[in-house]
């Protein structure tokens, strides 16, 4: 009989161990907040590739990222 309570004592035990930090994990923000940092991560690497794109006074930015010239009219990129 004391070999069952025991069991039982340690079981419960053994659930609550396991519950309890699922039980105090923190809560997801909702929708917009989920969004709001999505939009600000994607504004960081936004920058941060524009940052780092070499760039044509005539054509633009350049897909090349280590071009010292432009693929498409030669001239020199700019830093």
């Amino acid at each position: 009989m004391i070999g069952l309570a025991l069991g039982v004592v340690l079981a419960l035990a053994a659930v609550v161990y396991v519950v309890r930090p699922l039980l105090a994990a923190p809560v997801l923000p909702d929708e917009d907040g989920v969004e709001a940092a999505a939009e600000t991560l994607i504004g960081r690497y936004r920058q941060a590739a524009v940052a780092t794109t070499p760039t044509c006074a005539r054509c633009g930015p350049r897909p090349e990222p280590d071009a010292a010239y432009c693929s498409s009219c030669g001239a020199r990129l700019g830093a």
